[in-house]
Parts: structure tokens; sequence; C-alpha cells
């Protein structure tokens, strides 16, 4: 970004770019040299802080060269000795052998669960089988044809457990394993 004429501090202090105010005479100052990076008290001086001396800064160039060339070579060897015991460890070596083990743990894992779920899942119908044969003993049908009834009054429908809950003339239903009979009530007798 050059620096337009007339533009006064504001373009310095707003420069992106370093900027070294060098007026020329040292007893002068100008509001560039307040907002400047640098003042310099004359165009020599700051064309020498600009540019040093050229042996200075070859020698600045040379150490960062060795500095760089030794920490590269720190770096290749460390990596070196990494890739060393990656190669000389037994899975590089022998990936094979780890492929098979793991090969055969599978085998062994994938039958035993195959064993376990077969027995399981006959555990679980035997289980089931018991449990009906349970409710079929103790379903209503079961008790129903053994000889059993249910005898409800009508016409509410109410399950009859005592025979004070009928009178003589009521009319009830009795279910039995195989249909159903309404009758009216001639006796009740409650023991």
């Amino acid at each position: 970004m050059g620096i337009q004429p007339g533009s006064g501090g504001r373009a310095i202090f707003d420069s992106q770019i370093p900027v070294i105010s060098a007026v020329g005479h040292e007893i002068d100052f100008t509001i560039s040299d307040f907002v400047a990076d640098l003042r310099a008290p004359t165009p020599s001086a700051a064309g020498q802080m600009v540019v040093q001396d050229g042996r200075m800064l070859l020698e600045h160039v040379r150490a960062g060269i060795r500095k760089l060339a030794s920490t590269l070579s720190a770096i290749t060897s460390v990596s070196r000795q990494r890739l060393a015991a990656v190669k000389e460890s037994y899975g590089f070596r022998r990936p094979l052998d780890i492929i098979t083990q793991r090969s055969q743990k599978v085998d062994e894992a994938s039958g035993l669960l195959a064993t376990g779920g077969e027995n399981l899942l006959r555990m679980k119908r035997d289980r089931l089988s018991l449990f009906r044969e349970k409710l079929k003993v103790l379903s209503p049908a079961s008790i129903l044809e053994r000889g059993y009834c249910v005898a409800r009054k009508l016409p509410e429908m109410i399950p009859l457990t005592d025979a004070g809950m009928v009178k003589a003339e009521d009319r009830i239903e009795l279910k039995l394993h195989k249909g159903r009979v309404e009758s009216r009530v001639e006796l009740t007798d409650p023991n």
C-alpha cells in the first residue's frame, strides 16, 4: 500500500508494511515520526537500519542452515530407530501367525455361541412346554371338561359363588364344557 500525498499520519499508522520515518534534520520532528514503526535521524541512518552489514546477514543465514540441518538429522535418526523397532516387532514379523490365532479364537467363540444358543433354545422350549401343561390343567376349559360348570345369575350374568345369591324362580345359566343351559331355580340350600 503506498502512502498518498496529503493523507498524513493516519495512512502511516494504518499501514500493514513497517514504516521508518527519516525526514532529515535530527532536530526536526514531524507527525510521521510519532506514528511510524521506527524513527531514524536521517535518510542515511534509515538505509543503514534497513540494510544490515552483509557479513552479519550471511552468518545469520549460515547459522539458520546449520540449525535446520541438525534438527533434520535428529528427526531422521529418531525416525530410523522407530522404523527399525516396528520392523522387529512380532506383529510386523509374523502377521499371518496373528491372523491364524485370531481366526481360531473367532471359530472357538462361534462354536461356543452356537452350542450355547442351542442349549438355551432347548431349555426355553422345555420350559414353555411345562408352562403350557400347567396352563392347560388350570384353565377354565379343562375344569369344565372334567364335569364342572360355571353358574351365572340372569340377566345380570353375575357368577354364582354362594346359594344365597339366588332364590326360587330366579333364572340362571350353566356354562358347560360343550354349550350352555338356562334354567329356573326351584330350591336353594345355603348349606
